[in-house]
């Protein structure tokens, strides 16, 4: 099967998350990324998956999180930062 990763980087605290901003660029993105895999998908469906690599101020390294397949809104910053604070705590045992 055909695959195609994109990534696109964007410093920023949750705090200041532009929801409209950022789901303006995941859709540049899929657009980009299904005009590549779709001919080579001979007519399969073309799966997406979306992510953000997080990590807490200071911190080296990110864990990923997983985004919904949609734009997001302003409620979602709620959810996204449990999300992060479960998997974290998950990963690493704290």
């Amino acid at each position: 099967p055909i695959a195609y990763e994109l990534v696109r980087s964007r410093h920023v605290r949750l705090d200041d998350f532009d929801t409209g901003a950022v789901s303006d660029l995941l859709q540049e993105m899929a657009t980009e990324a299904r005009a590549l895999v779709e001919p080579g998908a001979a007519g399969a469906p073309v799966r997406e998956r979306r992510a953000a690599f997080m990590r807490y101020v200071g911190q080296g390294h990110e864990i990923t999180v997983e985004l919904p397949n949609r734009p997001l809104t302003s409620s979602d910053l709620a959810g996204l930062r449990q999300k992060f604070e479960a998997d974290y705590a998950a990963m690493f045992e704290r």
